[in-house]
């Protein structure tokens, strides 16, 4: 039988969050619906990345925003980055109305996108380094984004 790691408590300086309200051409591509996605996340003075949590659907979008607006509340990230686009920039709109009616702020940031360049490629060459690195951690619980 094997023995169990010893748990080494982590703290974790700073976190974010990042959402796309649609799941763009690859989903297209598998002819399933795309969906919006949304991963918080945090990183430790030596640059370790930590998953905190993770979803994709295809709710509503008042749905997913009140979803966003509990994570905020919960993992209280220095910002939600979200991508450049003409719905992307509504979205930031919506998140500042919907924040203001709660009385919290949520400070988004856009997120540049090439143009030149395809969604999936520009995740992978984001997260392949970390993962070589061994500097990426994904909880056990979020099997779907493990197995993505």
């Amino acid at each position: 039988m094997s023995e169990r790691p010893e748990l080494v408590q982590v703290q974790i300086w700073e976190r974010y969050m990042v959402y796309d309200p649609a799941g763009g051409k690859t989903a297209a591509k598998d002819k399933r619906r795309s969906r919006a996605a949304c991963v918080t996340y945090g990183q430790d003075e030596w640059g370790n990345v930590f998953v905190c949590d993770a979803w994709a659907n295809n709710d509503p979008v008042e749905r997913r925003i009140a979803r966003i607006v509990e994570d905020w509340l919960l993992w209280q990230p220095i910002w939600l980055g979200v991508e450049v686009a003409a719905l992307q920039e509504e979205i930031r709109r919506l998140f500042a109305i919907v924040a203001a009616q709660k009385g919290i702020q949520i400070a988004t940031v856009p997120i540049p996108v090439p143009k030149d360049m395809d969604k999936d490629y520009r995740i992978k060459t984001a997260i392949r380094p970390l993962m070589a690195a061994g500097k990426l951690f994904v909880p056990e619980h979020l099997a779907e984004l493990r197995s993505e």
